[in-house]
């Protein structure tokens, strides 16, 4: 008797250590979800709008990553072409209308403090996307890696110059750190290849001269170049192309934007260096999904790689990016020649 006694003792005891730990499991599965934000919580995307070329990829891919978090709102704001609308006045706008958080696209600017702190004072979630804000204490950051960019571009200048041996370079070494950092690291790996050399660069920072008129007076001093390196990676944010070269040459650019794959097709780009860019918009959600979730006050960097895209690799590219932006590739100037061949006699 005494035996079955224990043994029926022992079986409450195994009992009532794991009822005991199912409760705390659901005590911790109910802190997890008492740390969710509020359902609807306001999260604002504010950016350049449709005219930069990276800008539609990067929305794109902030919109799929926020299916994930049904309890977040996603709102967009930008400005409208020629209203003169300005970036701290679309932060002011987005604290007046009660964000909970805010992921801000930055491109060589500065002059927002005012308003940042403001946000930060509200307890508003702050997360930066591209280049990198100053002094930005407090602030989560997707950085794209642009010097990385240009660095694999230099390691693999032999293969992108296909034969030939010199090209002049197009760069704003000065203008911000992000620009000093692509052409010193371009040049640190470009100079490694006895095979092809410099013959002159221009600088853009410093200058009245307009990204046209550089190219033209160094084309103008060596006709024979027939690569045109550019490193400024503004000058392919929009559009449209950032400058115009004779047939004889090819450019490369610091950028991988859908508006640009239509020229490497064609011959008129010899490679393109960017990220893609709807892991930008997803890496920010991310980010501020898990701040909004959390009580704790620190910040996070995600960062993002820039990829060489040349002919040869384009339409894997294409098809990554837009996985990564959630978007049918049917939507984008997909990686296929742009000029067709000549239809057969009798092909009508």
């Amino acid at each position: 008797m005494s035996n079955e006694r224990n043994y029926r003792m022992s079986t409450i005891s195994l009992a009532a250590a794991a009822l005991s730990l199912l409760l705390a499991g659901c005590d911790r599965q109910q802190d997890k979800h008492d740390e969710l934000p509020p359902k609807g919580s306001e999260v604002f995307l504010i950016g350049p709008g449709p005219e930069n070329a990276r800008w539609p990829a990067v929305v794109a891919g902030a919109r799929q990553a926020m299916q994930r978090y049904p309890y977040l709102r996603l709102r967009l704001l930008t400005p409208q072409p020629g209203s003169g609308t300005t970036v701290s006045s679309l932060i002011e706008r987005a604290i007046s209308q009660g964000a909970s958080a805010i992921a801000l696209w930055i491109d060589n600017e500065t002059g927002h403090d005012i308003e940042l702190e403001a946000a930060q004072r509200r307890g508003i979630v702050l997360v930066t996307m591209n280049d990198h804000l100053p002094n930005s204490p407090g602030i989560s950051h997707v950085d794209v890696n642009m010097s990385e960019g240009a660095a694999r571009l230099g390691q693999r200048l032999p293969e992108i110059a296909d034969g030939h041996i010199s090209y002049v370079l197009l760069h704003a070494r000065g203008r911000d750190p992000v620009a000093t950092a692509c052409h010193d690291r371009f040049l640190e790996r470009a100079r490694n290849h006895s095979s092809i050399h410099e013959l002159t660069e221009r600088n853009l920072r410093g200058t009245d001269q307009t990204p046209q008129e550089l190219v033209d007076e160094m084309l103008g001093l060596f006709p024979s170049a027939s690569l045109v390196i550019t490193l400024d990676r503004d000058l392919w944010g929009g559009l449209r192309p950032g400058i115009s070269l004779p047939e004889t040459s090819r450019f490369v650019a610091l950028s991988a934007a859908p508006a640009l794959w239509p020229a490497l097709r064609d011959g008129k780009a010899a490679a393109l260096a960017g990220p893609l860019d709807g892991d930008i918009g997803r890496a920010a959600i991310e980010l501020i999904a898990s701040e909004l979730a959390s009580e704790q006050e620190d910040t996070s960097m995600r960062v993002i790689e820039c990829e060489v895209v040349t002919p040869a690799n384009l339409d894997d590219f294409a098809r990554r990016y837009a996985d990564a932006a959630g978007i049918p590739l049917a939507d984008l100037p997909i990686a296929i020649p742009t000029t067709q061949p000549a239809s057969a006699p009798g092909d009508g």
